[in-house]
């Protein structure tokens, strides 16, 4: 398991890519950072890729084309409202990830596409299958919290 917390993180001129890149990487977390970007083009400020269980909390940031960039990664917890935009810069430039996740929660997607992993997890269903809103993994199904049905 590895933290960085409480860095401060400046761009330059040069810099047109990621702030910080998470690659490959298993149970990482950057968190109470202040990410101070260059704004151009494909700056960004945090990129997950290929990564697995890492999580984003806390950061303070500016000039960036976004903060974030979860590329290929596995259940990524992004904490979205822990993080604090100093100028219009957007939070989530793009997310390929799989079982993306908010204070360990799955964000909407189709969920009868996802296995849970343990008795309990919780997730929103993105309304493709079944409705949309939150449901709970049984076990071997999720289950909508609406209607008490397996979607």
């Amino acid at each position: 398991m590895f933290t960085l917390s409480e860095a401060y993180i400046e761009g330059n001129a040069q810099n047109t890519s990621d702030q910080v890149l998470f690659a490959k990487a298993q149970t990482a977390t950057l968190a109470e950072t202040y990410i101070n970007g260059y704004d151009a083009p494909e700056t960004n400020g945090v990129r997950f890729l290929e990564s697995n269980n890492c999580s984003l909390r806390n950061i303070e940031y500016r000039d960036l084309s976004g903060l974030v960039v979860n590329d290929d990664s596995l259940n990524t917890d992004l904490h979205r409202d822990s993080h604090f935009s100093l100028d219009s810069t957007p939070f989530l430039v793009a997310d390929t990830g799989e079982q993306t996740r908010n204070y360990g929660v799955l964000e909407p997607t189709d969920l009868s596409e996802v296995t849970g992993r343990y008795e309990g997890e919780r997730g929103i269903n993105n309304g493709t299958t079944g409705p949309f809103g939150l449901a709970i993994w049984n076990g071997s199904a999720w289950v909508s919290m609406l209607n008490g049905i397996a979607i």
